[in-house]
């Protein structure tokens, strides 16, 4: 590297000064450190682990940073470079372990055998992903995951026996009493990610119990400490404390200056502007993280056009000068356009029962009904008769597929056996991506694909109310 003309010019500046400049130089990903994790899962072998994390901890979008193949005895090893300490998950299929990382060290861990192909629970997955118990095999007292396993197990015991009676009396003496405590327990840790987690989560406490008013609370804990968008506890509760603040909680900030500045003027920078009225959100960063905050909240709001809350968050995500909150306002529009009309359909290839693969993209040319099912699920059951009617009328212009979520192929290929079915089936093959992609939370969802590969409508209409009609019209046939 060679040192900038400035360097030479000023012999007499100081050496700190000179190194400061020239680290400002160097691209941050040269901090990066690298963080090992190896252990086993008795009972994954073969199966990938990802290792995933939030990529903000607003929008909660996953991100996959690592992946590794579980060796024939259970083993496995991932590496991932770090800049600093995060909240993640060791993810099997949807069997998640959560850990937090610290740049530069080196995890040994054990994660507890479970059967991942046992028979079905009559649960979704994706909405209720199981959590594996994983053990971090360090004799460090203060690792930083073991120290927080044991502050939030001390944390949520005193608020279980106390939250009552501090709440009524507003008793700041036996929090603050408890706090001292917690601090003489913990003094040896010298890390600031734990710092900070004890902070904010004391933070929330106070709040929640109103031992502290919301001034104070902008003061103390967002206007003059700089924003942690890593750390859990800090985000937990800027999430807590801003929830529905400028749409319901701020005096200053009116409906009718929501009104104007997003339904008529359609401007973020109007909007950014209206909410200085509030002088508890002068501090410009707080302001607008608390600003996407309440564009979150909005998008679903009836008394607010979707396509203008969208507008503002995508000039907010080109405009702003904060990287973590362009960062933040593109996982919302992601979340909020990604099965939106008009936007492609995640490709997919699946098999079915005779084991013949399909992609989403042969069915181009056609109308793509789509259905995620379950046998256990008696409503899928009575639904997809219904398509079987409806093949014989539209199956020319119109594919239906129903995609099983059994999670074991033997239960729905044995349930299809006795049935005549005419529509494509097909085996969802416990891809967890696949349901993350298509958002599948309940059994039914359906969806509609247009000849052009995008969505039509998520969700559509199911079987069973006029989807007879909408095929009829959308295609020209007559209905039957």
């Amino acid at each position: 590297m060679h040192l900038p003309r400035y360097f030479l010019q000023y012999p007499a500046m100081t050496f700190c000064k000179k190194l400061f400049l020239l680290l400002a130089l160097i691209p941050l990903s040269v901090f990066s450190q690298k963080t090992t994790i190896t252990g086993t899962a008795p009972g994954a072998q073969g199966k990938t682990i990802r290792l995933v994390k939030y990529s903000d901890l607003m929008t909660y979008s996953d991100t996959c940073i690592a992946t590794s193949t579980i060796d024939s005895k259970g083993s496995f090893s991932i590496s991932v470079p770090l800049k600093e300490t995060i909240f993640s998950y060791l993810k099997i299929d949807f069997n998640r372990a959560p850990i937090y990382l610290v740049p530069g060290k080196n995890y040994q861990v054990k994660i507890d055998s479970i059967d991942y192909d046992a028979p079905d629970d009559k649960t979704n997955p994706y909405l209720n992903p199981p959590e594996l118990k994983c053990t971090i095999l360090s004799n460090d007292s203060n690792e930083l995951n073991n120290a927080i396993t044991k502050f939030n197990s001390e944390y949520d015991t005193f608020v279980a026996q106390h939250f009552i009676s501090i709440s009524r009396s507003r008793d700041k003496k036996k929090l603050d009493t408890f706090k001292l405590k917690i601090q003489n327990s913990y003094k040896n840790i010298n890390d600031v990610y734990f710092t900070n987690i004890v902070k904010y989560r004391f933070a929330a406490l106070e709040y929640t119990t109103r031992t502290i008013g919301d001034k104070t609370v902008l003061k103390k804990y967002f206007s003059g400490p700089p924003v942690l968008y890593e750390n859990t506890a800090y985000m937990e509760f800027f999430n807590q404390f801003f929830d529905g603040y400028i749409t319901a909680e701020s005096k200053k900030i009116k409906f009718k200056d929501l009104d104007t500045t997003i339904n008529k003027l359609v401007s973020y920078t109007a909007l950014l502007d209206s909410l200085g009225k509030d002088t508890t959100l002068k501090n410009e960063v707080i302001r607008e993280l608390a600003l996407l905050k309440a564009l979150g909240e909005l998008y679903d709001n009836p008394l607010f056009n979707k396509s203008a809350v969208l507008k503002i968050i995508s000039d907010l995500a080109t405009q702003t000068k904060f990287a973590a909150h362009k960062n933040i306002a593109e996982n919302y529009l992601k979340t909020y356009t990604r099965l939106a009309k008009d936007a492609f359909a995640p490709e997919f290839i699946l098999s079915n029962f005779s084991n013949e693969s399909y992609t989403l993209s042969e069915f181009k040319g056609r109308y793509v009904y789509l259905i995620f099912w379950s046998t256990w699920c008696i409503p899928c059951i009575s639904e997809i008769a219904l398509l079987e009617k409806m093949k014989a009328t539209y199956g020319t212009k119109v594919e239906f597929v129903a995609v099983s979520c059994d999670k074991q192929f033997n239960t729905a290929y044995y349930y299809l056996q006795n049935k005549k079915s005419t529509i494509t089936n097909l085996f969802w093959g416990n891809q967890a991506s696949l349901l993350e992609s298509y958002n599948v939370k309940t059994f039914p969802t359906y969806v509609l694909i247009g000849p052009d590969g995008k969505i039509v409508d998520y969700p559509t209409i199911k079987p069973s109310v006029n989807l007879d009609a909408y095929l009829s019209f959308l295609t020209g046939i007559k209905s039957k």
